[in-house]
């Protein structure tokens, strides 16, 4: 049995030959950059600087001889992109080891070491302190208004941290050319391993608000203004049904799992809205978005 059809199996919740494991397959099950440094470094694997794809949470994929040295079953399908050296650049890490960043990526470094990422108009979209391992939002385009604005700009739902692509999102996938390199980028990952291929879509409807907004605005929107939400919402819909139809068009032969964004709902002490607000905000649009992948393909 190979690492695909284990995941397969599992999620399908049939019992496989083992339970599958997975390193770096996505942000949440990913390692930092200064571990994975240190785990190279006590494996004695130095043949070249790892990959730190994530800025912000300052993530690692884990390379091939760390994957199978562990036996994991799953890859992010942004290690299809970027694969020639030149697009990527080195980077210092916090503790003075060394790492790739993309080289797309507009960072600077200001005062104190303070790191700043910025859109490609110049606006810093994030901050990292020089002694934080992590990058904080610096900009939410609608965090001063009292409301959720009648005119929500297309060009606004970009300009928040989190916007910024992860590799294989650095190609626009709405352009011919650069779609086409994106089906075969993800085709020659799961032609060539046999590992489940994860890919990120995002699509997040709770933390993109609190992105746009802020955490605390966004809360008090979701009981008193609910109907800029619902106009929020259907902005964002309409944007992420057409991400998801082009993905599955494309790929959709050829990845295992689509990866929503982790749209945390809630913390250790309960969620953050209740059960109804839930139901009647969140659950239709959720549930439209996963029916019509499951109605457009296989992926899971």
């Amino acid at each position: 049995m190979n690492s695909r059809e284990r995941v397969r199996m599992a999620i399908d919740h049939r019992e496989a030959d083992r339970v599958p494991i997975d390193l770096g397959g996505m942000r949440s099950t990913g390692i930092a950059a200064i571990a994975y440094n240190k785990l190279r470094k006590k494996l004695n694997i130095n043949s070249s600087l790892p990959r730190m794809y994530d800025f912000l949470q300052q993530l690692s994929f884990p390379e091939k001889e760390v994957m199978d040295m562990f036996h994991i079953d799953a890859i992010d399908a942004g290690q299809g992109f970027l694969k020639d050296s030149s697009k990527w650049r080195k980077w210092t890490l916090n503790d003075g080891s060394e790492c790739l960043i993309p080289g797309y990526l507009n960072v600077e470094i200001g005062k104190d070491q303070t790191v700043y990422l910025k859109n490609d108009e110049g606006i810093i979209l994030g901050k990292k302190p020089g002694s934080s391992l992590y990058v904080d939002q610096a900009w939410r385009p609608y965090e001063d208004m009292d409301k959720i604005p009648e005119n929500i700009v297309e060009e606004d739902l970009t300009r928040e941290m989190w916007s910024i692509p992860d590799p294989e999102w650095s190609l626009d996938i709405f352009d011919k050319d650069q779609y086409k390199l994106f089906i075969k980028n993800i085709k020659d990952l799961h032609d060539n391993t046999d590992y489940a291929v994860l890919l990120i879509v995002g699509c997040g409807l709770f933390e993109k608000g609190t992105y746009l907004r802020n955490f605390e605005n966004f809360l008090v929107d979701i009981y008193i203004d609910k109907k800029g939400v619902e106009r929020l919402h259907a902005r964002l819909m309409e944007r992420y049904l057409k991400l998801l139809d082009r993905v599955i068009k494309g790929v959709g032969d050829y990845v295992d799992i689509l990866v929503f964004g982790g749209d945390d709902l809630g913390g250790n002490d309960g969620g953050w809205m209740s059960p109804d607000i839930f139901r009647e905000l969140f659950k239709p649009k959720y549930k439209k978005m996963w029916d019509f992948i499951h109605d457009n393909s296989d992926c899971k």
